[in-house]
């Protein structure tokens, strides 16, 4: 009897210590995600952009086109696209500076028009608000620098830069050594097993396709956005197909953004008009289909996830690793559900984390 009290309480002592090393362990590893993000999230780029861009170079590979040669262009492509993002960008920037007296003016106009039915000012809005507001562009420009926003931005911009550096760095190596090291993890965790190999195999090919196909429908949105806007000569319209293509990954928040603000563009630009009209109806449509329809269509089982977990998702990683976590929140969520809907022992928790799990190894 002694001697089960004896095992029972040795047993209790276990479980609560492995509940404590649990816990610390986690909380460890979420640690080290914090205080290496600066280099995480250049690496984690750099393994999505392996996986979007290895299939073209397994295709050149197989039209006897050398390794180097294949990998070489997948780099050009990269920083030409990278280059162009930049140089239209700065571009957009440039001419939105030689219209601040425009866009003030009608800032201030529209403004006024939506204040009249409350019989409010703009300047009483401002005053409750505590603000201070000038239609004189560089008395604005001089207290937008007074708040240290374009400090900060600057060194915003500064530290894209060198992730992004890290990242085609790392982006090399790995589209350079991917097939080679694949073989190798797959001979050492499946241990020669074919089940395992096929299942590595399963979960590889899902989370390529999920990636390939989420930035093919985030590319052809952005370009719809970019034509049409540059057909009714919208200011700033490439800066808003970036900003579309972008933004298309971070989940409800960015679609929000990614149509509030150009409309609000729209609406400065063109007033209350025919064309703005039709430009309102068109960002909100094209949104809504690509987020209802068509990416359901083609990447629904794996974008089917749940509102919360989403949720969760893209405020956890936020808080780790800023706006880059933002965006990388629901690609990582994705993954865990390819991964779940793979694994037999986790299958039964891929509902909680959204959708039906019928035919997972499709």
């Amino acid at each position: 009897m002694l001697n089960r009290k004896i095992f029972n309480s040795l047993e209790e002592n276990n479980r609560l210590l492995i509940f404590f090393v649990s816990v610390i362990a986690v909380v460890a590893f979420f640690s080290v995600l914090k205080l290496l993000s600066h280099l995480l999230i250049p690496i984690t780029f750099g393994v999505f952009l392996t996986y979007i861009f290895h299939p073209f170079v397994i295709y050149l590979t197989k039209r006897k086109v050398p390794q180097w040669i294949g990998v070489l262009l997948v780099l050009l492509i990269v920083i030409l696209v990278i280059y162009l993002s930049v140089l239209f960008l700065s571009a957009s920037v440039a001419s939105l500076g030689d219209k601040g007296d425009f866009y003030l003016n009608r800032l201030e106009s529209l403004l006024t028009a939506a204040l009249a039915p409350f019989n409010y000012s703009v300047s009483e809005l401002l005053k409750l608000l505590k603000l201070q507001f000038d239609t004189n562009p560089e008395s604005a420009i001089k207290s937008i620098l007074s708040t240290g926003i374009i400090q900060s931005v600057l060194k915003t911009l500064s530290g894209a830069l060198n992730d992004l550096l890290i990242t085609l760095f790392f982006f090399i190596f790995m589209i350079s050594g991917k097939t080679e090291f694949d073989k190798k993890i797959r001979r050492v965790i499946s241990g020669g097993k074919n089940d395992g190999n096929n299942l590595l195999i399963t979960i590889e090919s899902q989370i390529q396709q999920y990636l390939i196909i989420k930035t093919i429908i985030s590319f052809l949105l952005a370009v719809a956005i970019s034509i049409v806007y540059l057909w009714f000569g919208v200011d700033l319209a490439i800066f808003w197909g970036i900003v579309t293509f972008l933004f298309n990954y971070i989940p409800n928040i960015g679609a929000i953004f990614a149509t509030a603000a150009p409309i609000l563009m729209i609406l400065l630009q063109f007033e209350f008009s025919a064309a703005a009209l039709f430009l309102v109806i068109f960002t909100v449509g094209i949104h809504f289909l690509s987020g209802n329809i068509i990416e359901p269509v083609y990447v629904g089982k794996y974008m089917d996830l749940s509102p919360v977990f989403v949720l969760f998702s893209l405020f956890f990683w936020g808080y780790l690793w800023g706006l880059p976590g933002m965006f990388l929140s629901v690609p990582i969520a994705a993954i865990i559900k390819i991964v779940f809907m793979n694994i037999d022992s986790l299958k039964k928790y891929a509902p909680l984390i959204g959708g039906k799990v019928s035919n997972p190894n499709v």
